[in-house]
Formats: C-alpha cells, sequence, structure tokens
C-alpha cells in the first residue's frame, strides 16, 4: 500500500489517502481492488487522553460494502462520510473539503 503525503486539515489533526499499490484479489463480497483505489484514509489527531501525544488511525473507506464503513466523496479536496469521533478522547468532526469541521 501506499499513502499520499499527510495535508495539515486543521486542528491539529493531518489527512492521507491510503491507495492500493497493484490490483488486489477479492475478498468476501468485495469485487477486489485496482493499483491506485483509495483504500481509506489515514487520520492523525492528538489525543488529550495520552498527554498530547499524536495517535494515528486507519479510517476504512468503501471496505467490502460494510455498513460500518465511511465513504469517500472526493479525493481532491478528501472528504468522507459520515463523522469520525474519536470515544478514546472526545475528539469528534467531519472531514469535508479537506479540512477538519468539530462536531
Amino acid at each position: 500500500m501506499s499513502d499520499t503525503e499527510p495535508i495539515d486539515i486543521g486542528h491539529g489533526l493531518t489527512a492521507a489517502l491510503r491507495m492500493a499499490e497493484s490490483d488486489l484479489a477479492p475478498q468476501g463480497v468485495h469485487p477486489g481492488w485496482k493499483a491506485g483505489d483509495v483504500l481509506g484514509v489515514l487520520l492523525t489527531h492528538p489525543c488529550s487522553k495520552r498527554g498530547g501525544e499524536v495517535v494515528q488511525d486507519f479510517i476504512p473507506v468503501n471496505y467490502m460494502g460494510s455498513a460500518q464503513d465511511w465513504k469517500l466523496e472526493s479525493r481532491d479536496p478528501i472528504t468522507i462520510s459520515p463523522s469520525v469521533n474519536y470515544t478514546c478522547c472526545g475528539t469528534h468532526g467531519f472531514l469535508r473539503e479537506g479540512k477538519w469541521v468539530p462536531a
């Protein structure tokens, strides 16, 4: 997998796209991915419960058609839905048009 360069989306967060480097075989009901398909978004944020330590999470997009997935609405600027809620520290918001919008 390859990642795009992280971009500053505001409020101390960054986002990068994680993309397939090559064609991937199908798993379960998913038809498989082609090289360059977006697999998810890597989000970093400072976690208040960890003393401000910056943590990184993978947000899957359209992964095997699961109801738990986020939808990639735009690659540039990055937009996903629904909101992202980090229950560990209370960071909750939307990634809209390449910017973090607190909920």
